[in-house]
C-alpha cells in the first residue's frame, strides 16, 4: 500500500536563537503542535504546524531521548544521574519539570558514552514505550503503571546474556563477538520490527525480524 499526500508546510528553525534549536533528537506531533527535543540544548521547543514558535522549556537533565506525556515528559535517562546521585534508566517529569517517578534502578554507570540515534521513547496505546538500550526487553508506562511488555529472545546470539551490568571491561570482548549487542525496535498495533545490531567485529550483516 502506498500513501500519497500533499505537502502542507515545512518547519526549519535550526540555529542558536531563543526560538531555535541546534539539532533534532526527538520530535512528536500532538494535534497541531510540533515538539522538538534538542539534546545539546537540553530543551523542548514547541511550534505550530506552520512553524510559528509557541514556547520553550529547558529540561533539568541532558537525557538521551524524550517524549511528551500527560503534560510532562517521559525520559530515557541514558545514564544521566538524577540530582547528582540517583541512578535510574527512566524518569518522568511533571508539568513543572520536577521528577515525579523513576524506573529501573542500576548500580554503576559505564565509563564510556552510549547514545542511540533513534527514538527510544515512543507513544503506544495511550501510554509510552521504552526501548531500553543494550537490552532485549521493551517496557511500557501507562496510568502510572510501569513494567515489561515484550521480551525478545536472541538466544546464544545475545552478547549480554548472563553478563549483568554494562561495564567497560566488556568492550574489548564486544569488538570480537559475532552476535547481537543491541537492537533497534519499533512496535505497532500488530507487529514489532526489530533490527539486531551486530558487534564491531561481526562479519555478517545485521539481521531483521
Amino acid at each position: 500500500m502506498i500513501w500519497l499526500g500533499n505537502l502542507v508546510s515545512k518547519v526549519n528553525r535550526k540555529g542558536n536563537g531563543p526560538e531555535e534549536y541546534t539539532g533534532i533528537d526527538d520530535m512528536w506531533l500532538v494535534g497541531d503542535t510540533l515538539s522538538i527535543y534538542s539534546k545539546i540544548d537540553t530543551k523542548v521547543n514547541r511550534y505550530t504546524i506552520d512553524g510559528s514558535f509557541i514556547d520553550s522549556k529547558k529540561l533539568p537533565y541532558q537525557v538521551g531521548h524524550v517524549l511528551g506525556y500527560e503534560n510532562g515528559y517521559a525520559m530515557d535517562m541514558n545514564y544521566e544521574l538524577i540530582d547528582d546521585s540517583a541512578r535510574f534508566r527512566y524518569a518522568f517529569l511533571d508539568e513543572n519539570l520536577e521528577v515525579e517517578a523513576t524506573y529501573l534502578p542500576y548500580k554503576t554507570s559505564p565509563s564510556f558514552t552510549i547514545y542511540k540515534n533513534f527514538q527510544t521513547v515512543s507513544s503506544y496505546n495511550n501510554g509510552v514505550l521504552f526501548f531500553r538500550m543494550l537490552s532485549d526487553t521493551i517496557y511500557f508506562l501507562k496510568d502510572q503503571e510501569f513494567g515489561p511488555i515484550a521480551h525478545l529472545d536472541f538466544g546464544k546470539e545475545w552478547f549480554w546474556r548472563g553478563k549483568g551490568e554494562v561495564s567497560a571491561k566488556y568492550i574489548e570482548e564486544l569488538q570480537n563477538h559475532d552476535g547481537i549487542w543491541d537492537a533497534i525496535m519499533y512496535m505497532g498495533e500488530k507487529y514489532i520490527y526489530v533490527m539486531g545490531l551486530g558487534s564491531f567485529g561481526s562479519t555478517t550483516s545485521s539481521p531483521f525480524f
